[in-house]
This record gives C-alpha cells, sequence and structure tokens, in this order.
C-alpha cells in the first residue's frame, strides 16, 4: 500500500532538485519522507478516534433506553 510513494519519492525530489538548479535558482531540496511511519502515525489516530467515539455512543444508547417520556409544561394545558 505505502510501496508505491516509497519507491516514487526519491526520483521526484531528484527531479524537483534538478528542474530548479537547472533553471537557475539554488536546488530545491525536498526532506525526505517515510510513507511507512506516516502510515502507521494515521492508522494510531484514527483507533484513537475510534475508541474515544466509542465510549460516548454506548453512553448515549444507554440514556435514551432508560429515558420515560414526560409531558412537557406547555403540553397538559393544551389538552384541557
Amino acid at each position: 500500500m505505502v510501496d508505491a510513494p516509497t519507491q516514487l519519492f526519491p526520483f521526484a525530489r531528484q527531479i524537483i532538485a534538478d528542474a530548479t538548479r537547472n533553471g537557475g535558482f539554488p536546488p530545491l531540496l525536498v526532506n525526505p519522507i517515510d510513507f511507512n511511519e506516516l502510515l502507521q502515525q494515521k492508522k494510531a489516530q484514527l483507533g484513537a478516534q475510534a475508541s474515544a467515539l466509542a465510549p460516548e455512543a454506548g453512553d448515549e444508547d444507554a440514556k435514551e433506553s432508560g429515558k420515560s417520556e414526560e409531558p412537557k409544561k406547555g403540553d397538559s394545558d393544551k389538552k384541557a
């Protein structure tokens, strides 16, 4: 899944550096990126968000099942 960017990024970095240098500018050196590490960080972040949301959803379900419908203050006046 991360193999393509990992394999292609060094070539893209070289092309960018050569193009800027050939254009008469100092070469633009793009920092290396560890795509495997980025993927692991994103998975950890999504897992943390999912676990943070899961207990809240369970609490809401418990609250909703325990609710009893009470008439509003204005409802009793309208019926009478």
